[in-house]
């Protein structure tokens, strides 16, 4: 009877050792502190391949503004940015190239080194641009030239470095995969566009999800959700080929397991949202207006997110360029943007100026600082093109709220 109250009482100190060390199964998880920088749609278009620049500018004229004659200087100080704020990663949520041209993805890889070098682990996935594209082409004197794209295969030989090597996890049926941060953070990196189901998380990739926030939880780890098209309906105009087809299953999962937060792009428009305890932040493209880039740090279990433009007017001066739209780039991009998505004449020149400031506040995700306009808010609602109406009006309910910033916390149930 003695020995058994022994083991008894040895049983209970090492129950209660373990509860108090927090070893325990019920132990209470906490977040590490840990910082990453994230940037979407670069469209890098090697200068190989842009023998006509006015070719070149005519297509990026029919588009919404990217300023893709400047992709290479704009890399390069996206590059410099990110080595000197020395994030715990980097991550590039698609769209990596113009429309998947092997040689710009083969230079842009080249280009990433210089992060991974510093010390710095680069992650990426792909775009709906970046794989199999039949409008990857050269621009030449001779007119525009068919070029090779790449598959899934290529896309990972070129971007080994990039995340996929490292990978704790690669799913079977995409290119999504988990990287595990120094931290303990752990980032389910999610792809539809080297899936068997393009745009959809197929069955398979479902499955493996749910494996890999498994495996997350047992070890007591947070995961954040990257993609490069959305995983929430931000506006009702960006749905069909903007959200993931079967996101709904995703939100599923996150809510499950505990993912509190996503990241992605594909809207080239900077953008907040949140459904179920799940927040995301969609992060405008790089190539536009401003040149978004995103800071996420995680402190004490707070999420906070950031987004700041990539200086390329002091990447200039300070790398004794000469040209006057790369010294000058801020103002260049706003205005290649203003001329590319310039609304048609209304007939007011005052309107179509408030529709063009409008349209710019939206895609930098600061329509709240756009001063209120009745009367031409009036007017919009009573446009001819009520396409162009249903869109301004959604832009205007916008107001008051700042995109470009949040913070949540990560440790509440």
């Amino acid at each position: 009877m003695a020995l058994m109250k022994q083991l008894y009482l040895k049983t209970l100190l090492v129950c209660l050792s373990f509860s108090l060390a927090g070893c325990g199964v019920h132990a209470v998880e906490t977040t590490p502190d840990t910082s990453f920088m994230t940037a979407t749609d670069l469209h890098y278009l090697s200068p190989s391949l842009m023998e006509n620049l006015d070719l070149v500018k005519e297509a990026a004229e029919e588009g919404d503004g990217k300023t893709i004659i400047y992709g290479s200087q704009l890399t390069d100080a996206m590059i410099e940015t990110v080595i000197h704020n020395h994030p715990d990663a980097f991550i590039l949520t698609g769209d990596l190239t113009l429309n998947g041209e092997k040689t710009s993805h083969e230079e842009l890889a080249e280009k990433l080194d210089e992060i991974n070098d510093a010390g710095i682990p680069v992650l990426v996935i792909p775009g709906n641009h970046d794989l199999n594209n039949k409008h990857a082409i050269a621009y030449t004197n001779d007119g525009v030239q068919s070029v090779d794209s790449v598959t899934n295969d290529g896309f990972v030989q070129i971007y080994h470095n990039d995340g996929y090597d490292d990978a704790l996890s690669r799913d079977s049926d995409s290119l999504s995969y988990v990287y595990r941060l120094d931290s303990g953070v752990r980032c389910l990196m999610i792809d539809v566009n080297g899936s068997s189901i393009l745009g959809a998380v197929s069955d398979t990739t479902l499955t493996w999800i749910e494996q890999q926030l498994k495996k997350a939880k047992k070890a007591g780890e947070p995961v954040l959700a990257f993609s490069h098209q959305n995983f929430l309906v931000h506006m009702d105009l960006f749905t069909d080929g903007f959200r993931i087809a079967n996101g709904d299953k995703l939100l599923d999962l996150f809510q499950a397991y505990g993912v509190k937060a996503g990241f992605s792009g594909h809207m080239h428009c900077q953008h907040i949202a949140s459904r179920n305890g799940f927040t995301e932040a969609v992060t405008s493209a790089i190539s536009i207006l401003e040149s978004h880039i995103a800071s996420i740090s995680i402190k004490n279990g707070t999420l906070s997110y950031q987004t700041e433009s990539v200086d390329v007017d002091a990447w200039a001066k300070e790398h004794l360029v000469t040209d006057e739209n790369l010294l000058h780039y801020s103002q260049y991009a706003r205005d290649f943007f203003m001329k590319a998505i310039y609304a048609k004449s209304t007939g007011s020149a005052e309107l179509d100026d408030y529709i063009a400031n409008l349209n710019a506040a939206f895609f930098t995700g600061s329509v709240d600082t756009i001063q209120d306009e009745p009367e031409l808010d009036d007017q919009i609602a009573h446009m001819d093109d009520t396409m162009m109406a249903v869109y301004l009006q959604s832009v205007l309910k916008e107001t008051g709220q700042d995109m470009n910033a949040f913070s949540i916390s990560l440790n509440e149930n």
